[in-house]
């Protein structure tokens, strides 16, 4: 439902013209994309990041239960403590995040975000649902807390940010270079 408010976001923003460029005070000039307004590019990357994190967040789960089924026996029990860890998280998480992504997209279309013109108000109040269907978010983190025992939790933490940080490495740094921010920061960089 996340996904799907900010797809209907992003065409909105990309068609809807209105107000002109920032750096043009012609009041003749012709209006722009409501999307080279900085605020609602904030909006729609904020969405973005939400909806794309919970959709990771779940199809990793998903690898999970899949290892769980047909892996070779230590990667099923590694999987198994993975999802027990996890299964507060992608339970809450996304049910929260995705609601919030709602917001702006309504926010996005403005006054049309709330009429049935656009779907956008009915995703929200479906939307709506995912947390009232998951429980309070206090229950869910004591669960999580409760889940494993201090030092088999800390391992579990450890594996995931193995995980966290390869896929970061598999998508490349995309941090800038703090010596030459014009450019992507590498090992090769004169300057680093």
């Amino acid at each position: 439902l996340g996904f799907a408010g900010y797809r209907y976001a992003l065409n909105y923003a990309r068609e809807r013209h209105q107000g002109r460029a920032l750096e043009t005070r012609d009041p003749l000039a012709p209006q722009v994309p409501i999307i080279r307004h900085a605020d609602v590019r904030r909006m729609l990357l904020s969405q973005k990041a939400w909806v794309e994190g919970a959709l990771d967040l779940v199809l990793y789960c998903a690898t999970l239960v899949d290892t769980q089924a047909a892996g070779d026996e230590a990667a099923q029990r590694n999987a198994q403590a993975l999802l027990e860890l996890l299964t507060p998280v992608v339970k809450s998480w996304p049910s929260e995040w995705c609601l919030e992504a709602n917001k702006l997209a309504i926010q996005v279309a403005g006054g049309a975000g709330y009429t049935r013109d656009l779907p956008l108000e009915r995703l929200y109040r479906d939307n709506r649902l995912n947390p009232i269907h998951e429980g309070a978010y206090g229950i869910h983190g004591l669960d999580l807390l409760g889940r494993a025992e201090d030092r088999s939790r800390a391992a579990l933490l450890e594996r995931l940010d193995d995980f966290r940080r390869n896929r970061a490495n598999r998508h490349g740094d995309r941090r800038r270079c703090r010596k030459c921010p014009s450019h992507r920061s590498s090992p090769s960089c004169p300057r680093a």
